[in-house]
């Protein structure tokens, strides 16, 4: 499969009632991301609550009366672009980087994913808050994200 012709279902599934657990990696503290009846993702860092769709190789966020791109798996890598999202905390002003569209991740119990889309985040406005990177793997989902807090880095890995 040529990885740029990964639809963004497969990177991101939005089905409802889809979730995904993962845990902080040094302190096994649990969180989870999922998929609600309506496309209403929960549980995202810094998202809140935010209805979404995936658009061919997007997804996309509903924001304040349009649709805005929030995830372009279909771009190439070292691709940059801006993301909006006003009615969230943390996604109001955020400069994506695509990092790698052949990374590998491992999750929570060390396994290995390949062929995932690694993006990283840099949050403006926001000194000590925000998600800092995602790993997104074929067939399963978000499998790392690493976030900055008050209380210094954090990264969670799918269980």
């Amino acid at each position: 499969m040529h990885l740029l012709a990964v639809a963004a279902t497969l990177l991101f599934p939005l089905a409802p009632g889809t979730h995904w657990t993962l845990r902080d990696v040094h302190s096994g503290a649990k969180t989870t991301i999922s998929v609600a009846k309506g496309r209403v993702l929960h549980g995202l860092p810094g998202d809140g609550n935010v209805r979404v769709r995936s658009v061919g190789k997007t997804v996309q966020a509903w924001d304040r009366g349009h649709w805005e791109d929030w995830f372009r798996f279909g771009v190439k890598a070292g691709t940059r672009y801006k993301v909006a999202l006003g009615s969230t905390m943390l996604w109001r002003d955020v400069d994506v980087h695509v990092v790698s569209k052949r990374a590998s991740a491992r999750d929570y119990h060390r396994k290995v994913h390949h062929g995932c889309t690694r993006f990283a985040f840099e949050v403006g406005g926001v000194a000590d808050a925000g998600v800092t990177g995602m790993t997104f793997c074929p067939r399963v989902g978000p499998v790392r994200f690493s976030e900055s807090t008050i209380g210094g880095p954090r990264t969670f890995a799918l269980v």
